[in-house]
């Protein structure tokens, strides 16, 4: 089963508290029918709060389970309500935003050993340059929805990171995993010039 990402999590976090604040109206025409000594509303009552506390408890643990990855989770028993889980859901976005940025940050020490002009390195380069200034832009707690992959390392211009650092100590069965990753993203030429180790970062190139 796959786990839900960031954009879900906070989608189900949204309609929860709106279910809420729908039911706290509800709860005053309970309150004046009470009064009244009717209870034609209690059953339905009882069951929208049943079920509320079943979705926020399904939700309580998701989220448990996205943060533990990123950072340290405090005891689920102090995550009571709404108002304690969603400042953990947004420090894994944080968290998430960072690691991405960190990664893409590397791109730019990229350079070839021959060609100081290298085309497909140059497009390359100005796809993650873009990538970067529209990850910046997004306000948490929103994420850019690539930034999940990239800080995974599932992004081709992640996977691309690992093969020009990595390329050297890969499997051969690594290497075909990923190969099309890159040749579809970026083209062939670019994979062969970085499995080649015509590819290096700046600080190894020297």
């Amino acid at each position: 089963m796959k786990h839900p990402d960031h954009h879900q999590l906070f989608t189900r976090f949204l309609e929860l508290r709106g279910l809420c604040l729908g039911l706290s109206e509800g709860l005053s025409s309970l309150a004046s029918d009470l009064q009244k000594g009717e209870l034609r509303q209690l059953e339905a009552t009882e069951a929208r709060v049943a079920s509320l506390r079943q979705q926020y408890e399904i939700l309580k643990k998701d989220v448990i389970a996205f943060a533990a990855p990123y950072q340290a989770v405090p005891d689920s028993e102090t995550i009571t309500s709404l108002g304690t889980l969603e400042p953990l859901l947004t420090a894994v976005n944080q968290s998430l935003k960072a690691a991405a940025m960190t990664i893409l940050d590397q791109l730019p020490h990229i350079k070839h050993r021959e060609q100081t002009a290298f085309k497909p390195l140059l497009t390359c380069l100005s796809s993650a340059s873009e990538l970067h200034r529209a990850i910046a832009e997004v306000s948490l707690p929103d994420l850019h929805p690539e930034v999940e992959a990239i800080a995974a390392g599932t992004h081709p211009l992640a996977v691309f990171i690992s093969l020009v650092r990595d390329h050297q100590h890969m499997k051969e069965e690594r290497i075909a995993e990923i190969q099309d990753v890159i040749t579809c993203a970026f083209g062939n030429l670019l994979f062969i010039a970085a499995l080649m180790g015509k590819l290096v970062f700046e600080e190894q190139g020297g």
